[in-house]
């Protein structure tokens, strides 16, 4: 096990942007944790949404990504997530993308995976999805 959570884009950027401060303050807690990785999906998301809808400045998504390889573990996605996340779109009905997050948390062996976009509390080879954002 590379980590106990992984963290998928959106989880992310609810930290960093300002659209609701309920989320962006669950995000940064989330974002604490120290035993978290993320992939480089995840990575170039968060980066493209940050410039496209916050207006970020090349420098400050620098920085961004430098914290990023800083603080967590980063997946690359390789030939074995691509297989995987292939298989994952037939069983599961996942999005193309979602299934790439999936297929990378998976191969991280973590226990968690925190993402708002999948279906809350569904177990997938091990991986719980949970959606931090949701009600009690």
């Amino acid at each position: 096990m590379i980590a106990e959570y992984f963290l998928d884009s959106n989880v992310v950027l609810y930290a960093y942007m300002d659209d609701d401060k309920n989320k962006k303050e669950r995000a940064q807690e989330i974002l604490a944790l120290t035993d978290c990785c993320i992939s480089s999906q995840v990575v170039g998301e968060v980066c493209c949404n940050l410039i496209k809808k916050a207006g970020f400045s090349e420098a400050e998504v620098i920085e961004i990504i430098d914290e990023f390889y800083s603080l967590y573990q980063v997946i690359p996605i390789d030939h074995s997530i691509f297989h995987t996340a292939s298989h994952l779109r037939s069983v599961h009905s996942f999005s193309y993308w979602d299934s790439f997050i999936v297929s990378a948390a998976i191969k991280a062996g973590v226990n968690t995976l925190y993402s708002e976009d999948m279906q809350h509390g569904l177990k997938v080879k091990g991986v719980t999805i949970i959606n931090p954002f949701k009600e009690k």
